[in-house]
């Protein structure tokens, strides 16, 4: 994200209710101090993250788990239509993709209704569990990815008990679904003032 010219990373507020904590990456290291570097809304279940790196920021999106190395160049972002195939990338369980089937619900976070997208994995797969909220949601487009949203977490609605493949060890024994809610990027855009930073 770009507020002005300074860039900003996104994540879910739902991680740091008070908006105040310090940020790690997944290596351990300290990206942003807490305090007044971070920023939250509930209406969207966002933070707004001042890393303290220079150059703090680049558009890209890491495009696996928690210890990915692996990026693609964020291209452009668009709005979510019933049908999209969009894939979410989560600091737990890594990369899944899915289909969207819902682009105008609600969740409920800390006692806030949240507008939300929903996209579910085929069946037999997973799309997220606890410990990937605030990860990337995006579509695969020529030469990298097209923004879509972020993460807020599985439908618990419909969890199911696939098997997922590699994950990561403090989310081992956490519950996980094929079923995703995710906050459209427009709508954080929107509400935090910031622009997408793209490559």
């Amino acid at each position: 994200m770009l507020s002005g010219s300074a860039g900003r990373l996104l994540s879910a507020r739902h991680c740091d209710p008070g908006a105040n904590a310090a940020v790690t990456d997944g290596a351990g290291q300290t990206i942003a101090s807490g305090g007044s570097t971070v920023s939250g809304k509930a209406s969207i279940d966002s933070l707004l993250i001042d890393p303290s790196a220079s150059p703090a920021t680049t558009p890209k999106v890491y495009t696996g788990g928690y210890s990915s190395t692996t990026t693609a160049t964020v291209k452009n972002h668009a709005s979510n239509w019933p049908g999209d195939a969009v894939c979410a990338a989560g600091a737990a369980r890594g990369t899944h993709c899915g289909t969207v089937y819902d682009d105008s619900d609600s969740a409920n976070v800390d006692g806030v209704s949240i507008n939300v997208i929903q996209v579910s994995a085929p069946s037999g797969s997973i799309m997220a569990g606890h410990g990937d909220s605030g990860g990337p949601v995006y579509r695969t487009v020529s030469g990298g990815v097209q923004a879509r949203g972020i993460v807020l977490g599985p439908d618990e609605d419909y969890s199911e008990t696939y098997s997922c493949g590699s994950v990561a060890p403090w989310a081992a024994g956490t519950s996980y679904s094929r079923y995703l809610n995710y906050v459209p990027i427009s709508t954080i855009l929107n509400t935090w003032g910031v622009t997408l930073e793209v490559g």
